[in-house]
């Protein structure tokens, strides 16, 4: 493993830690994993929206509700963070959501 790899593997984890804590926050939980439902956990629509915004302000990124949809996990959250602040191409799918 490259010492990039093992950096991009630390930012990650830095990352997950942090949406987890914008979650436990949120939906008034603790020792959520990193592969559990956000739905499952009983959030919904207006959690989402709320998480979505905390997360802009955490990482100065606007997360896409659609993405969230699709990776309703800390763990598939945190990548979606860390795959819009890193270096290269932003994915195709990060809109700014209307206000």
């Amino acid at each position: 493993m490259s010492t990039q790899d093992v950096e991009a593997v630390g930012s990650r984890e830095a990352v997950e830690k942090k949406v987890t804590a914008i979650w436990e926050s949120q939906l008034d939980l603790q020792g959520i994993g990193p592969d559990e439902d956000f739905f499952e956990l009983g959030g919904h629509s207006l959690h989402a929206v709320e998480i979505i915004s905390r997360l802009e302000h955490a990482f100065g990124v606007a997360v896409p509700l659609r993405d969230f949809y699709l990776t309703p996990t800390t763990a598939g959250v945190a990548a979606v963070v860390v795959s819009m602040t890193g270096p290269g191409p932003q994915p195709t799918s990060t809109r700014h959501l209307p206000a």
